[in-house]
């Protein structure tokens, strides 16, 4: 079973791809050629089960009012939407990251 952790020493960040300015409030880090790593709001991750990120190879990034975030390796998936939408009850929008970033991020998050 995977555990939402609330103290952890992981730093919170993932690298994700945007493709264009449109993706709303972003806590932004640094930027390169289009990449930038990201903030992890820890606060948002418990709105996707560990098991559930794992599984759907997702993780919860921030939420912005009725929007949530989302790192994924295949942002079009619309599976994938839907069912974080049905899960959160928020509208996604995602974001690519790497699956190599995003099981880091997951090892990070949850246990």
């Amino acid at each position: 079973m995977i555990r939402f952790l609330s103290n952890v020493a992981y730093k919170p960040e993932i690298e994700v791809v945007l493709f264009s300015p449109s993706h709303g409030s972003l806590p932004k880090q640094k930027s390169r050629g289009g990449r930038m790593r990201v903030r992890i709001d820890l606060a948002t991750a418990h709105l996707i089960p560990g098991e559930v990120a794992e599984e759907l190879n997702c993780i919860p990034i921030s939420q912005q009012g009725r929007v949530l975030m989302v790192g994924m390796a295949r942002v079009n998936n619309l599976t994938t939407h839907r069912r974080l939408s049905e899960l959160t009850g928020l509208r996604v929008r995602a974001v690519t990251a790497t699956p190599r970033e995003i099981r880091r991020a997951i090892a990070g998050i949850y246990a």
